[in-house]
């Protein structure tokens, strides 16, 4: 055995070099270079590219090697490079699935273009798909980015710095109006960018319309001067529904947050941030917290507990200190902690005709004692104490001193003697003296 080299001159140099038997041929026509045994399967060198032949699967690379080449799959003539373990690591495909376009992928673990894709790039459709490839996922509409996989997939943004808070990982969506070369500003209600969760309906993706929605949107034109005034909304789609709905707004032109419900929203809670107020059916709430509607149903505050203790019940509380929050200091006798008013609309304006009042009565070591009374407004327009429970027990019924003759302005006292047998009435008006009564139960 030995090695051989034949030249020939004319239209081709013919190089033959190698043991006897295994032809190796190199040509130089037309400005190209071919190398091969044949035609059909050369190598070509043109100018400014490599043109490569189709050949079948030329089996594992040795130590340390990896092999370039062109192989048919299905009648589309597809890129290969192949490491020493025989696994295919990276495909290029001229048509890809869905269309004319150039697709290039990443496997592992598989010797043929129909294994594991790791990463594919479609030109048709510029969509970059990370993960399991399937041509599912390449359906209208495309996106730039696709995640897919049959387990958990997630995309993870990391950074580790001290220079904090001028570092930190963020993600980025822009919107403008123009193009890309000439942009121009938003304006009001364009969309700035969303989070949309969807899901497969049948056979098929819902990924715009359908599922849920974080959206960003502009609440005011954008021009030169600083002028970024948005809106972000979380939509959902309501039960038997395809379309997907307001329901929670941030609004950050008039500092809002409202919540929605129903197939076709409409507002029922509305929290004014520059406030801290919060309206049911009421989108300008006057109280810290406001219900408005035209039945009970809608305007009721109702506390419901279900509880087998006798002590245990619904409660509504209120309480009062001095100084401020987190400073606060002792209430005195005399001091109002708390009332409960009914009103009225009448000539433009709210009106209470009415009120229940909680005072303290006393002070003492670790607590208040306290009376109940009740304060109405007569048809003077006038409001004034009529009723007293004092936290002895006494019930006393006031004539205030703007009340109408012929009644004197005092107070009545009524109370029980110790035996309980005896109702105990006083009177006394201002300026006279006090009158005594005694009733006797039979």
């Amino acid at each position: 055995m030995g090695w051989r080299t034949e030249l020939y001159s004319g239209s081709n140099h013919k190089l033959i070099a190698g043991t006897p038997g295994d032809t190796y041929i190199v040509r130089e026509a037309a400005g190209e270079i071919s190398i091969g045994t044949d035609a059909a399967s050369d190598v070509r060198i043109k100018p400014g590219f490599l043109e490569l032949s189709e050949i079948a699967d030329p089996g594992t690379p040795g130590t340390n090697k990896g092999w370039l080449y062109a192989k048919d799959d299905g009648g589309v003539t597809k890129l290969y490079f192949e490491s020493t373990t025989g696994v295919t690591d990276l495909c290029a495909v001229g048509a890809s699935p869905g269309g004319s376009g150039t697709e290039i992928q990443y496997r592992s673990g598989a010797s043929t273009f129909g294994g594991a894709s790791k990463a594919s790039y479609d030109t048709t459709y510029n969509t970059l798909c990370v993960g399991d490839y399937t041509t599912a996922l390449l359906s209208s509409p495309y996106y730039g980015l696709q995640v897919a996989s049959t387990a958990t997939v997630g995309i993870n943004v990391l950074l580790a710095n001290t220079a904090e808070p001028a570092n930190f990982p963020f993600a980025f969506v822009g919107r403008a109006r123009g193009t890309l070369a000439s942009p121009t500003a938003v304006q009001v209600g364009d969309v700035l960018g969303a989070y949309r969760i969807g899901a497969v309906y049948g056979t098929t993706w819902a990924q715009s319309a359908s599922g849920a929605v974080i959206e960003a949107t502009a609440a005011e034109a954008w021009f030169t001067t600083p002028k970024y005034g948005t809106r972000l909304v979380v939509k959902t789609v309501n039960n038997t529904g395809s379309t997907a709905a307001d329901r929670y707004s941030i609004e950050g032109n008039s500092d809002h947050v409202w919540h929605s419900s129903g197939a076709s929203p409409t507002e029922i809670m509305r929290l004014v941030g520059s406030t801290g107020r919060l309206g049911f059916g009421l989108t300008s709430p006057n109280y810290i917290i406001e219900a408005g509607g035209s039945t009970t149903a809608t305007t009721a505050f109702c506390s419901t507990m279900a509880s087998a203790s006798v002590s245990n019940c619904g409660t509504f509380y209120a309480r009062r200190s001095k100084g401020s929050i987190g400073s606060e200091t002792p209430v005195a006798a005399g001091d109002n902690l708390g009332k409960f008013m009914a009103g009225g609309y009448i000539n433009s304006a709210w009106s209470a005709p009415g009120e229940l009042v909680f005072e303290v009565a006393a002070t003492h070591t670790t607590y208040l004692s306290g009376d109940l009374k009740v304060r109405l407004t007569n048809a003077s327009n006038v409001t004034n104490e009529v009723l007293r429970v004092r936290n002895s027990g006494y019930l006393e019924i006031t004539a205030p001193a703007s009340a109408p003759t012929p009644t004197k302005n005092g107070t009545v006292t009524l109370s029980l003697d110790e035996s309980g047998n005896n109702l105990i009435v006083t009177a006394k008006y201002s300026g006279g003296t006090s009158k005594t009564a005694t009733i006797a139960f039979d």
